[in-house]
């Protein structure tokens, strides 16, 4: 008698996996939208007072800008 090998996932996984594979999609969007800001605000941080200043930014706004954490938008 020769035995089945199943390989393949069973129709149970797909079915989870076709629902998981679009709130993954939004979770790697949303890191990526974070990470983005993460890089604005370092090249802000980078900025001395006059550019800070000829781009209309208050001095107390930049620097709570500057120091939130990167998963915070």
């Amino acid at each position: 008698m020769s035995e089945r090998i199943n390989s393949s996932p069973s129709f149970g996984a797909a079915v989870r996996l076709c629902r998981l594979r679009p709130r993954l999609a939004a979770c790697l969007l949303g890191l990526r939208q974070r990470l983005r800001c993460h890089a604005q605000r370092r090249l802000l941080a980078e900025m001395d007072a006059r550019m800070q200043r000829d781009i209309g930014a208050d001095p107390g706004a930049v620097w709570r800008e500057t120091h939130q954490w990167w998963w915070q938008l």
